[in-house]
């Protein structure tokens, strides 16, 4: 009898273990959700997308809203035919689907942190916009966006235009992508001052200033050009001529080399002095 007993308490045991685990696991979870939302379930290592509260109740931009033969307000990219989606299902209107089609909200979760990672930077992680595309600006911002997800609630914080053409987008001094490039550029030295150069109709130039510590330009402020940006200028200009970034000092890994490292010499120095700019 004892060891009957002895039996059945061994394998009961683990059982409530593995139930106080699961119990202690939904109830973190729980305190998470409750405090963070959905929002912790979808950040990006080292991002932080900030969803706007706000409730879908029509159809994204470019879809079709239609009926279901079960009855669901499902939304369609692409043609309706015979009361079915002809294209993509985006995702649904009611708060229960089938299929596995996602509730529009979920997708809007999905589309805002998808664009987030897609163009914001560390230094402006927060996506900001209108979900259905209007005329109204899209872009990141230092602050948090507002409930609705449309503007920054700090309209003076940082933040960049997502533009919806990629010359814009190159051209333009507040655009995104040339802000995030500004920001990803490595100058000669950490104090450099990053500037972006815009240039009507052509790639902005993107540039670094600099005094060299060592004091090897008399303490004159010394300038320099991310050379993959320049090279990029000068092909929108139809310009073939190849740069030599590691020689030409109006380049910043050259400049640095010379200025800075000491790795290049003035024998094999190009560009010396240099104070040219690219012609326009």
């Amino acid at each position: 009898m004892g060891s009957s007993v002895a039996t059945t308490t061994n394998s009961t045991l683990p059982f409530i273990i593995w139930a106080v685990c699961v119990g202690l696991a939904a109830i973190i979870a729980a305190i998470f959700i409750r405090n963070y939302g959905l929002e912790w379930l979808v950040r990006k290592e080292g991002f932080e997308v900030n969803l706007p509260s706000v409730r879908i109740t029509s159809c994204p931009k470019n879809t079709t809203e239609y009926i279901t033969e079960d009855g669901d307000t499902n939304c369609c990219e692409g043609d309706i035919v015979n009361g079915h989606c002809g294209g993509l299902e985006v995702c649904s209107l009611s708060p229960k689907t089938t299929d596995g089609i996602k509730t529009c909200s979920e997708w809007l979760i999905g589309e805002w942190t998808r664009r987030a990672e897609t163009y914001c930077s560390r230094s402006m992680p927060y996506y900001f916009g209108n979900m259905q595309r209007t005329s109204s600006q899209e872009g990141c911002s230092a602050s948090h966006c507002s409930d609705d997800g449309s503007q920054p609630q700090d309209p003076n914080a940082k933040k960049c235009r997502i533009y919806s053409n990629q010359g814009d987008e190159l051209s333009k001094g507040d655009s995104c992508m040339n802000m995030v490039a500004e920001e990803r550029m490595v100058c000669p030295q950490a104090d450099a001052i990053k500037v972006i150069q815009p240039q009507t109709g052509y790639p902005a130039l993107l540039t670094c200033t600099y005094t060299p510590r060592n004091h090897s330009s008399n303490d004159m402020p010394v300038n320099c050009y991310e050379p993959t940006r320049y090279q990029l200028f000068m092909q929108a200009k139809g310009i073939t001529q190849q740069i030599d970034p590691t020689r030409d000092i109006q380049f910043c890994p050259a400049s640095k080399a010379y200025y800075v490292d000491g790795t290049l010499k003035m024998k094999d120095a190009k560009g010396l002095p240099s104070s040219s700019c690219p012609s326009k």
